[in-house]
């Protein structure tokens, strides 16, 4: 307070606190080198904006609030020395001021995974896809993306994941996995083939079997021919 002779006396002031309620947060695994894309769920998080921070153990990055109940943070890199194949650390958000809160959230860094190989690299919607490397983190939250479209994946070991090709019109299409639904690695491409399906067959018996094949849809790309195959009799 300044009085009248331009003295300053110091009086005690108000601090207004605005209370904070926190949901959930995810994804809360991602790869060394940071920038996974976190999005946390909550309440009151408007009147903290520009001063809300993400930590991941001592580390923080600004929150970007987006409303009253959401805020979006990207992870920092790991400068820590991961001896395994991941490292979890504390994660919670405070303001600045705050250096370290009680929390029951973690968040787990990881080496990304290496992609050798994918198995086969042609076929049809239901085709099984092996993709083969190292890495693959023991977790349920694999999914392999065909173009645009994201299928369930299952890691069958550190070095493996098979998943189901989605049904998609005949191109080629990039194919790559993720374990967080964020951050993604390339694993190649995928040639969808037409599909053709059997409208009908018939035999014609000994000695030698005639099987008739009569191609359904997409027949044009075979150019509306007709193929005939002798199969010997079973011995």
């Amino acid at each position: 307070v300044v009085l009248g002779d331009g003295s300053i006396i110091l009086a005690p002031t108000k601090l207004n606190v605005f209370p904070i309620e926190f949901g959930s947060a995810g994804p809360l695994v991602g790869p060394i080198g940071g920038g996974t894309r976190i999005h946390v769920s909550g309440k009151g998080f408007r009147n903290w904006n520009g001063r809300l921070f993400c930590y991941f153990g001592s580390d923080n990055n600004v929150a970007e609030v987006v409303d009253d109940s959401n805020i979006k943070c990207n992870s920092t890199p790991s400068f820590e020395s991961i001896s395994r194949s991941s490292l979890t650390v504390p994660f919670y958000v405070a303001p600045a001021s705050v250096n370290e809160i009680s929390t029951t959230m973690s968040f787990t860094y990881h080496y990304p995974e290496e992609i050798n190989s994918i198995f086969p690299r042609a076929g049809f919607g239901g085709t099984l896809v092996t993709i083969s490397g190292s890495g693959f983190l023991v977790s349920r939250g694999y999914r392999c993306r065909f173009g645009e479209m994201m299928t369930n994946a299952i890691r069958i070991s550190d070095d493996k994941i098979m998943c189901i090709a989605p049904s998609l019109k005949p191109s080629a299409v990039p194919v790559s996995i993720t374990n967080n639904e964020v951050d993604f690695v390339e694993a190649g491409s995928f040639l969808y083939f037409h599909e053709l399906s059997i409208v009908s067959a018939f035999l014609q018996g000994p000695p030698r079997t005639t099987v008739k094949v009569q191609l359904g849809h997409n027949i044009e790309s075979l150019g509306n021919e007709r193929k005939e195959k002798n199969i010997a009799p079973p011995s």
